[in-house]
């Protein structure tokens, strides 16, 4: 998976089992600790309907996070959280093409890219798929917080 951010001129990059790279240097995620001292990343779908399940993910996590984030871009923002730029990132309804690169990104940074039920993010063809990308030993934390979403 690649990622060109031009404004910035970053190249991220990974291989499947061979690590994640931010201009050719291998980057890890580190643990940022528990979530309350976490910024947040958070991305939604398109439509009336992915704005409402933003809102109801911003609630939740407003007084479980320490900051949130609303960036857009999930792919350039996969990539920073594999750079330690984000804690964790939160993305309903993305679109295999808006997130693939940038989930290998993270995953071979060390970081543990699931569905909202925990179980590990796979591609499912051209639908939309759900992400929660976070440290290993916060996912369950995450998870509880995103269950009625």
């Amino acid at each position: 998976g690649v990622i060109y951010d031009p404004l910035q001129d970053e190249l991220f990059s990974a291989e499947l089992n061979g690590g994640a790279c931010l201009n050719n240097k291998k980057i890890k995620h580190n643990d940022a600790g528990d979530p309350i001292k976490q910024t947040i990343s958070l991305e939604r779908g398109e439509g009336i309907k992915g704005k409402e399940r933003l809102a109801k993910i911003f609630c939740q996590m407003t007084t479980a996070t320490r900051s949130i984030r609303i960036p857009g871009a999930t792919a350039l923002n996969l990539a920073h959280l594999a750079d330690n730029r984000f804690d964790a990132l939160i993305n309903s309804d993305c679109n295999f093409y808006d997130c693939a690169a940038g989930c290998l990104i993270a995953q071979e940074a060390g970081v543990a890219v699931t569905d909202f039920s925990g179980k590990k993010w796979q591609l499912k063809g051209d639908q939309q798929t759900d992400i929660l990308a976070a440290d290993k030993k916060y996912i369950h934390q995450y998870v509880r917080l995103l269950k009625n979403v």
